[in-house]
């Protein structure tokens, strides 16, 4: 079906609920989420994820997001850059892949006309730093770098609930409410399965 041949009160009511946001639009470079559904539980719209049927397609979509803010936002002036703790360790803490990967985001960068200004904002936390070699790179490039002070790492529950100040009690707190649920979950299957086996025997046909 095309989407102009949808009743227009149904179309708009689409457009308002998976592609209007009114807050800013942040561009995650990352796979996929292990669960989507989990993601779907916190928010009362539906999450696009969901709807993307391979992890293949989400890998290969974080890649032009460049070319989806050169193509759409065609007027941008400054662009900027968030770079999370655990982001800086996985991807540019090993210092010859973090150059190619700068030289080819610069690359991409420049290829983005109207940009004139580019800012990467690094967290890290009391114990960590940024390589200075890292940040003079960027200079070079003509980047703005701002560090900003973590007050202390913190761990966050998968229900955005609770916080730990250390990884082991987080996870142990997780697999303790994916047990809850699983037993949840196997509960009201159980009950329906009930419910349908009495209907059944009051009325077989």
């Amino acid at each position: 079906m095309n989407l102009s041949g949808i009743a227009t009160e149904i179309r708009l009511k689409i457009f308002s609920e998976l592609l209007v946001l009114s807050e800013p639009i942040n561009f995650v470079a990352d796979y996929s989420p292990p669960s989507p559904p989990l993601f779907r539980q916190r928010r009362d719209g539906l999450y696009l994820a969901i709807l993307r049927p391979a992890r293949a397609i989400l890998h290969e979509a974080h890649v032009r997001n460049l070319q989806l803010i050169r193509d759409t936002c065609t007027s941008i002036q400054t662009l900027e850059l968030l770079i999370p703790p655990e982001r800086y360790n996985y991807a540019l803490s090993y210092s010859l892949i973090a150059i190619e990967a700068l030289d080819l985001l610069n690359t991409r960068l420049k290829s983005i006309l109207s940009l004139k200004e580019t800012i990467v904002h690094f967290q890290v936390y009391p114990e960590g730093d940024v390589s200075d070699d890292l940040i003079k790179k960027m200079n070079n490039y003509g980047w703005a770098v701002k560090v900003i002070k973590l007050l202390k790492r913190v761990w966050i529950s998968w229900d955005n609930r609770v916080e730990f100040d250390n990884e082991e009690d987080c996870n142990a707190y997780n697999k303790e409410q994916f047990r809850r649920e699983e037993e949840r979950r196997e509960e009201e299957e159980k009950e329906l399965w009930l419910d349908e086996y009495y209907r059944r025997r009051c009325d077989p046909y």
